[in-house]
């Protein structure tokens, strides 16, 4: 097993960034409004739906709900209670992905207000 790389310190961004970190925010806020009004008017489609699969409007398909298999994924816990045998051979058949970054917004109280002028 690899030993992961340290962190590096906190950096301290140069102060006309500020702006940018509002405008994510206040997409931010934006794109949980535009999901709310997804999910209401997905909610009113299906059900005016109920179980038909296609809706027409003017006689022309505007919607479908399909039905769709469900996915399988294979019960790794249950498999290793069951047969501990499996797993040393689970183990030597594991591959974990390559690394990445996460890039997130600190919460907005905590964030530095933008400068005042300029923008994106």
């Amino acid at each position: 097993m690899t030993t992961p790389a340290p962190v590096p310190p906190p950096v301290e961004l140069p102060a006309d960034v500020a702006v940018y970190v509002e405008v994510l925010h206040l997409l931010a806020e934006r794109q949980q409004q535009l999901d709310t009004y997804r999910k209401v008017s997905e909610a009113v489609l299906k059900n005016a739906l109920g179980d038909a699969e296609v809706g027409l409007i003017a006689g022309r398909p505007v919607v479908f709900w399909r039905h769709i298999a469900g996915g399988e994924r294979l019960d790794k816990k249950r498999l290793c209670t069951e047969h501990p045998e499996v797993v040393p051979l689970l183990k030597a058949y594991t591959v974990r992905g390559a690394p990445s970054r996460r890039f997130t917004l600190a919460q907005a109280a905590a964030a530095v207000p933008a400068p005042s002028g300029g923008g994106p």
